[in-house]
């Protein structure tokens, strides 16, 4: 069943209370590189790269500032729009995982949430992620 608000001095008496939460990455998308690994006398150290993490932080920001403090906690539904300017690019799901990762304990508690994933490829001369993420009843 819909939850419904009441929104003052609208036509409307009544509009849904789920909203859709769009932001937008600058720059160009960059996939989920595997962790690497490396060792130091007898004991090994994974990590991941620091492209990578740059990536992630870029995303936990611009997430949480389109948010302005909502967060989901049932399922969710997302779709994301990569841009790039060339022909030059990697598995479209790796993708997914690093913006997944850094909406990650911002937008949503955990990857388990989302129900619904939609990525879609464009070329065009400016790069970005376009991402919108949406609740979904799983009734």
């Amino acid at each position: 069943m819909n939850r419904y608000i009441q929104k003052q001095c609208s036509k409307n008496v009544y509009t849904p209370a789920r909203e859709l939460l769009k932001f937008t990455i600058p720059g160009r998308p960059v996939p989920k590189h595997r962790p690497r690994a490396s060792g130091a006398g007898h004991k090994i150290y994974v990590y991941t790269p620091a492209e990578t993490k740059r990536y992630e932080r870029q995303v936990m920001l611009l997430a949480a500032a389109a948010a302005k403090g909502r967060v989901f906690f049932g399922d969710i539904a997302i779709s994301i729009k990569l841009y790039f300017s060339d022909r030059k690019f990697g598995d479209i799901d790796n993708y997914a995982k690093s913006i997944l990762d850094g909406m990650q304990e911002v937008i949503f508690d955990n990857d388990k949430q989302v129900a619904k994933l939609h990525i879609e490829r464009h070329i065009d001369k400016d790069e970005r992620a376009e991402v919108i993420v949406e609740e979904v009843n799983n009734e």
